[in-house]
């Protein structure tokens, strides 16, 4: 049986944007590889594209996917944790390596699904948060560690595994990664006090016992509330979904493709993103733990998600909640401060300081406007509308920060600004 990967080009040079660039590193990749060289082949049914893709890992570092064709024949061998074991066959000297599967294993029955801890998603199926490539590599090596008999032939793998399982284990609480963890940890002190039995060198002991170390401790924090770990673990792992692009970008596409008439967050009806605020807010409100029900205590929602043995798609399901809802009360926000600060009232003003070159004609600061005058704008700015969060109002239509510190400067040093007089003559009716 022969399958076929593609996308190594991306998979290899994910950030370069020249794909010439891309395709010389591929080339010199596949001309790297040897004939029989094995190659993971691992289902990724959480792949917010194509539920039903497989990547493919070299030495436990992704180099891309099967095509579609490939995909399903691989699907029957794949084994209860969606792997399977290929080799290289041949390379087209390019873009795409060639795999074959020279054993067939037997078929193994599918693994029972635990039933859910929390509700259903509000988003359904059609929404879906992907996984972090660091995460799913994670994945990867920990399941097969976990497994893996402490043989004297198996402690060169081990070994290297357990090197580049370190720096991943402590990225998620999912209740399959505790378990690897747990499992890993008994399987390392079992190797540390066989070592000599097992053919471990004796320049490598210090090794396997600093390897060991790290994941005892780390599998102790987890079982340990006075550490903090496992909220902080919760938070850290959520900070890194926000600022990871290429997991949000098709998150929030699809959202609003599905959800709000396919229309961008900051375009979308305001009143519709309210509502949908709400409905989101309320699936967390329902839960039937206290710490779960509120999005603005995530150290609260991490402790308690470490006792409730979340799978890795319920934890996925509660980051997009949280992600959603932060988007849609940050654009609920900016939508209402814009319409207040466009209102006719509002409008009047602004011309009044374009006029005296304070702002352009988008009503954002000029070069020249220092950020006391700023200051003194948005205080007698928002006086005048009536507007309560004056700093965070005109800090997000400006794009500027700290503007309270600046009223609290101005009024310790009693300095007068230049133009004031200018100023407050422009909001004067």
């Amino acid at each position: 049986m022969e399958l076929t990967v593609t996308g190594i080009q991306f998979a290899l040079a994910p950030d370069e944007p020249d794909r010439k660039k891309r395709v010389k590193v591929t080339e010199a990749f596949l001309a790297g590889l040897e004939k029989g060289q094995e190659v993971l082949l691992k289902a990724e049914p959480m792949n917010p594209i194509d539920a039903s893709a497989v990547a493919a890992f070299l030495d436990y570092s992704q180099i891309g996917y099967l095509t579609k064709e490939s995909a399903v024949k691989v699907e029957p061998l794949l084994d209860d944790k969606g792997q399977c074991r290929a080799v290289v066959k041949d390379t087209d000297h390019h873009l795409a390596l060639f795999l074959t599967i020279p054993d067939v294993p037997e078929a193994k029955p599918s693994p029972i699904l635990r039933e859910r801890t929390l509700p259903q998603s509000p988003l359904g199926l059609s929404v879906r948060l992907g996984i972090a490539s660091d995460e799913s590599r994670e994945q990867l090596i920990a399941s097969n560690l976990a497994e893996m008999e402490v043989t004297k032939e198996n402690m060169p793998e081990i070994l290297h595994l357990a090197e580049l399982y370190l720096p991943l284990m402590n990225l998620s609480i999912c209740y399959e990664d505790t378990l690897w963890l747990t499992e890993i940890d008994r399987k390392l002190d079992d190797a540390r006090s066989r070592w000599q039995e097992l053919g471990v060198e004796v320049e490598d002991v210090a090794m396997l016992s600093r390897i060991y170390d790290n994941v005892h401790e780390a599998a102790g924090d987890l079982h340990t509330t006075a550490t903090h770990v496992p909220e902080r673990i919760f938070m850290n792992h959520l900070d890194r979904l926000r600022q990871d692009k290429a997991v949000t970008q098709p998150f929030f596409k699809k959202y609003c493709d599905t959800v709000l008439d396919g229309k961008d967050f900051c375009l979308a009806d305001r009143n519709k993103m309210a509502a949908e605020h709400d409905r989101l807010l309320g699936w967390l409100k329902g839960m039937k733990w206290d710490e779960l029900r509120d999005p603005d205590n995530l150290r609260m929602m991490g402790y308690r998600v470490n006792y409730l043995r979340l799978s890795r798609q319920e934890i996925y399901d509660l980051y997009s909640v949280l992600l959603l809802l932060e988007k849609l009360k940050s654009c609920c926000q900016k939508a209402a401060a814009n319409s207040i600060l466009m209102s006719e009232h509002a409008i009047e003003y602004w011309k009044r300081l374009e006029e005296h070159g304070f702002v352009d004609a988008e009503f954002k600061l000029t070069k020249s406007t220092t950020r006391q005058q700023a200051m003194l704008i948005a205080d007698i700015f928002a006086e005048q509308l009536g507007i309560s969060s004056k700093w965070k109002t005109f800090e997000r239509f400006w794009g500027i920060k700290n503007l309270a510190q600046e009223k609290y400067h101005y009024q310790e040093t009693g300095i007068i600004s230049s133009r004031e007089r200018e100023i407050n003559s422009i909001f004067l009716e």
